[in-house]
């Protein structure tokens, strides 16, 4: 062991230090290059990197986007199944065409009024119970209605599945906005209206198998299929956690926190996002001491009442051209088109899954293009499609195959631009529209509408036939689809590339404000198409000029 001061062992400590001086700057230099690669901190991080800069999803936010938005798949799947189930129940129970308008029918209605149950149960008991509850009556009502032996017994299973949709069509939105991230926020609520119309294929599928049951109570078998897809979300919402905004809500910052980290993979945009959540919720929940206060601030505060009027008009404007009615009486349409029962079913089936892949385009849309030129651009085209329908119910019965064709083309081509538009949208902004501390009245507020005005004309529909007959009824359609698409153009804001709580900021000024922004706004763009215009117009003219001898 060499002395103290010896030659070898100062020699030894200078060695060291300058291995440990060495080591340090690289570890310096290691950071340094780190930091480049990594995002900026929180206080660093804009809104422009937040949007665009794409967190992977995790296994646990994939479960719950899908066994979430899973439940709506009920909904297509009733309206798709009960038009064929009509031809075989009707006779077998008796049942009268009054009184099947109403079991056609109670499904909205009931929907409706459970929509307003779902405000206390989603605010009280959490997004996540309030969905297992709402699985556990369609499972019941679905059990129910398929076991029916009248009339009656028909119609309670109706009502109590209509409820149990009511809590789902509240709750998903709401569920799916809270928890999904803000780039592709909107493309992940319209797994909400996917899901829903996949459900018509799948429905249109199971009637064409049954079709082939020889038994007067085949029906039962087509109604079936309701059970089986409540009892498979109650099963997959048992992996997925809370809301953490619900928790938030609740002031349990614990479980908030824990929910989140399921959720989320940790970085520093996660927690970014994270503590503005936390801030932005806080800050919401200053103005609401109690669940009366919701209620009170609706009433007294422009901002938090404007998504209101939004809401009622894009629920009316998404069921006032005929789409939940017309698919509960697709069937019969066809047959007074002059097509039998069975090539009825087995034509519903391309139309069934046509819906369903044109469903799938605004998951890319909505935050490409936004939502207010989505839905002005969807409009148009839209009631072209209804008239071309319309025009098929002119020509003679005798060319059948010429009439459905007709009918067919409007059909699919009211169907695309009807799920790419306001059929998407209006689910949309059912999450996003809405403040914190009123989200679960607003959501329940959208759906509402959009299952009244779906009840009132479901059920007004064989009488509409009755009083000014299909082609007058199509005239009505082709009416109100103009109406609201005018509307709309003054009245929608466009939320696309915003957080929640950027969106509220959207409303402080009012309907006035949105008006008045629309307005300017297409008229700028009216100016440039016309400046645009008459540059190539000039470009074009001095060409021609410099290409003459």
């Amino acid at each position: 062991m060499p002395s103290p001061g010896s030659a070898s062992m100062v020699k030894g400590l200078t060695e060291r230090q300058e291995e440990e001086e060495s080591k340090e700057i690289q570890d310096d230099l290691g950071e340094l290059l780190n930091e480049e690669k990594k995002p900026a901190e929180s206080h660093e991080i804009t809104h422009e990197y937040l949007m665009n800069h794409k967190e992977p999803l995790t296994p646990q936010l994939r479960l719950l986007l899908f066994f979430v938005a899973f439940g709506s798949i009920m909904m297509g799947m009733d309206q798709a199944l009960l038009t064929t189930a009509e031809i075989f129940a009707k006779p077998f129970l008796h049942i009268s065409t009054s009184h099947w308008s109403w079991v056609a029918s109670a499904f909205s209605l009931a929907t409706a009024w459970g929509t307003l149950f779902a405000i206390p149960v989603g605010e009280f008991l959490g997004r996540k119970r309030a969905l297992q509850i709402s699985a556990t009556l369609c499972f019941t009502g679905g059990v129910m209605q398929t076991a029916a032996n009248s009339f009656r017994v028909l119609l309670a299973g109706r009502l109590l599945l209509g409820l149990g949709m009511g809590l789902e069509a509240m709750n998903i939105p709401i569920y799916l906005a809270e928890c999904a991230p803000a780039y592709g926020r909107g493309g992940h609520l319209n797994f909400f209206n996917w899901f829903q119309m996949s459900g018509a294929p799948t429905a249109y599928v199971i009637n064409a198998i049954f079709l082939q049951v020889k038994t007067p109570w085949r029906w039962r078998f087509m109604l079936a299929p309701i059970c089986v897809a409540a009892f498979i979300q109650f099963l997959g919402l048992l992996l997925l956690p809370e809301s953490p905004r619900w928790y938030l809500m609740k002031d349990k910052m614990d479980l908030a926190e824990k929910a989140w980290q399921r959720l989320r993979y940790d970085s520093p945009v996660t927690r970014y996002e994270y503590r503005k959540m936390v801030e932005g919720v806080g800050e919401d929940l200053k103005e609401r001491k109690t669940y009366l206060d919701s209620f009170k601030l609706i009433f007294t505060n422009r901002r938090v009442r404007t998504p209101f009027y939004i809401g009622a008009v894009l629920g009316m404007a998404s069921q006032f051209s005929g789409a939940t009615a017309i698919g509960y009486y697709l069937t019969s349409l066809l047959e007074i088109l002059g097509l039998t029962v069975e090539t009825a079913v087995y034509a519903e089936i391309p139309i069934g899954f046509w819906s369903a892949i044109i469903a799938s385009i605004p998951s890319y849309l909505l935050d490409k293009v936004g939502r207010r030129p989505l839905l002005m651009y969807t409009f148009p085209p839209q009631i072209i499609a209804i008239i071309l329908s319309l025009t098929s119910f002119y020509i003679p019965i005798s060319k059948a195959s010429q009439r459905a064709e007709d009918y067919f083309i409007g059909f699919l081509l009211y169907g695309a631009f009807n799920n790419i538009g306001i059929s998407s949208i209006q689910w949309v902004e059912a999450g996003e529209l809405y403040e914190t501390e009123v989200r679960s009245i607003g959501a329940a507020w959208s759906a509402f509408w959009i299952f009244a005005s779906a009840f009132v004309t479901t059920y007004t529909f064989s009488k509409q036939v009755d009083a000014v007959g299909v082609k007058g009824l199509y005239g009505l359609y082709t009416g109100f689809t103009v109406f609201f698409m005018i509307v709309l153009f003054f009245i929608f804001p466009e939320t696309k590339g915003k957080t929640l709580e950027e969106v509220k900021e959207i409303m402080e000024g009012g309907l006035p404000f949105i008006i008045h922004k629309n307005i300017v706004d297409a008229w700028n763009n009216v100016k440039y198409l016309l400046s645009f215009g008459k540059q190539q117009s000039k470009s074009m003219t001095a060409s021609e000029e410099s290409a003459a001898p």
